[in-house]
């Protein structure tokens, strides 16, 4: 049995812990309400104005930008837009080729984590260039199917999710 100082020491973490947790969630509430506003956003623009069906990368991108960083920057969002749209772009032309599995998108997000550092030396490049291509080869194809050239569907996906 839990002896008394040790179940009072344990209390105590715990007020303490939920006291700045809460606090932590309040100071950010304006900044989740526009990443929220800016991720919704997004897809629905690129759903309901551009016609893309589910629009996922266009929702992670702007999460991404608009994240709990200190500073957003016209850096940061370039590196998300341009990170994402190779992303796409890479994933794409490489399942076109290799098609889609495991040793698929891991061949396909090596070489697309090796061309990003080549590129850039941002982390936020890198992690949205490697995270899209993968994503692009390990999720299934949209009901539209995929069109018949690869930088079709890139051309396509990349204007309107990114």
């Amino acid at each position: 049995m839990a002896s008394a100082p040790n179940l009072r020491r344990a209390r105590l973490f715990v007020r303490q812990r939920n006291r700045v947790g809460l606090t932590r969630a309040w100071n950010s509430l304006p900044r989740i309400i526009r990443m929220t506003i800016a991720a919704i956003g997004a897809y629905w623009i690129a759903d309901s104005l551009l016609g893309h069906t589910q629009p996922i990368f266009a929702a992670t991108s702007a999460l991404v930008a608009s994240g709990f960083g200190t500073a957003t920057t016209m850096r940061k969002v370039l590196e998300v837009a341009v990170g994402c749209t190779l992303g796409v772009a890479m994933g794409d032309f490489l399942m076109h080729w290799w098609g889609q599995g495991l040793w698929q998108a891991a061949a396909v997000m090596s070489l697309s984590l090796l061309v990003a550092r080549y590129l850039n030396s941002g982390p936020i490049f890198s992690t949205q260039l490697g995270m899209q291509s993968a994503l692009v080869v390990l999720l299934p194809i949209s009901v539209d199917g995929p069109l018949p050239a690869p930088w079709m569907r890139w051309w396509g996906s990349a204007w309107r999710s990114c």
